[in-house]
């Protein structure tokens, strides 16, 4: 079975001996370092003897150690680190027996030997360290890799919703004003423009979420103020029949160019989800945060998308039917830093608050 996802970008294996291998490399030198120390007699001082073991048995299991917690407790892959380790072994234990060489000719073997070992040691140490290294870089890279792969995917899925399912509802639409001149009952017609405008929102809150999530936008200044009097004052033409109130004092938040959509979804689902007459009103604040509520006196928000905000794991399912435009507030919000709430208006209907960090 492949573990490459639909993204087509690896994901690292974790070989399961890679760290047996390891472990069993650095026991295997903690006891030659043991006995060559039994063996040989260790005398001097304290710290002298102290030292002798470090190097002898120390190194080799502070390593296995390195090496065992990374791999354990982290989902670095593991194939760089125990080649470096290995590498390493060999490596400085090859550079131990050449310097060695005069030793070996002089007939001293155990001066020979203590010279492997100690590079051995040494070379384990180095080489997890190094392999660690490296596999920080190379889940750097793969990060990076999967991140450029979701963006294409997301600016694909946007081609494919503005090129496809706008264009087919602009045809559905034009249709449905051809049909007027016809016999076809005036309710069938309503229902055919009532959701197509529906889908075209859908849509639209769809390409607004792909295109935040896809495109590496800083944040910066936004006079939350002057959002708000653009999106009251679009919605007024848009929705005569509703009253809005407008209450807003300068503030400038950190946000981005996508903070109008939050304002524009706030303002047209208090009016579309109303059963009757609309008042809406929109309030900015300025103080630790930037604050903005946006109250209406309709029937409340379901209890299903309450729910999903009030759990942070399971705001997705806010996607879910009406909830799609409370959702992406959040999205929006959560990635200015800031945050969402719904509170219950008196006597009526919902207050839906949204805190914004102070640029």
């Amino acid at each position: 079975m492949s573990n490459r996802p639909a993204t087509g970008v690896a994901v690292p294996t974790r070989p399961e001996g890679g760290l047996a291998v390891v472990a069993a490399a650095g026991g295997l030198l903690a006891l030659l370092g043991a006995w060559q120390s039994v063996a040989g007699g260790v005398a001097g001082s304290a710290v002298e003897i102290g030292s002798e073991l470090f190097v002898s048995v120390g190194l080799p299991l502070t390593a296995v150690g390195i090496v065992g917690y990374t791999c354990l407790t982290t989902r670095l892959p593991t194939d760089p680190i125990v080649r470096w380790t290995l590498a390493g072994i060999v490596g400085l234990g090859l550079l131990a027996v050449w310097s060695s060489v005069p030793e070996f000719r002089a007939g001293r073997l155990a001066d020979a030997a203590d010279s492997l070992l100690v590079g051995a040691n040494l070379g384990i140490v180095f080489g997890a360290v190094a392999g660690i290294n490296r596999a920080h870089a190379a889940d750097k890279a793969d990060l990076v890799e999967r991140e450029r792969a979701h963006r294409e995917g997301l600016a694909v899925l946007n081609h494919l919703l503005r090129h496809h399912v706008l264009n087919g509802m602009t045809i559905i639409s034009g249709h449905a004003d051809e049909l007027r001149a016809t016999d076809v009952p005036a309710e069938h017609l309503e229902a055919i423009e009532r959701q197509s405008e529906r889908i075209v929102t859908v849509v639209d809150n769809v390409q607004t979420l792909v295109r935040s999530l896809s495109e590496e936008t800083e944040p910066k200044p936004v006079e939350v103020d002057v959002v708000a009097e653009r999106a009251v004052a679009d919605a007024r033409e848009t929705d005569p029949e509703a009253t809005f109130d407008l209450d807003a004092d300068p503030a400038v938040a950190r946000a981005d160019e996508f903070l109008r959509a939050v304002l524009d979804n706030l303002v047209s689902n208090a009016v579309e989800h109303h059963d009757g007459d609309p008042h809406v009103r929109v309030v900015v604040e300025d103080g630790d945060r930037v604050v903005v509520r946006v109250a209406d006196d309709g029937p409340g928000v379901p209890d299903p998308v309450r729910g999903s905000f009030a759990e942070t794991e399971a705001t997705s399912t806010a996607v879910a039917g009406d909830g799609l435009g409370l959702y992406l507030v959040h999205t929006l919000v959560t990635n200015y830093g800031g945050s969402v709430r719904i509170e219950d208006n008196d006597p009526r209907g919902t207050v839906v608050v949204v805190e914004l960090p102070r640029y």
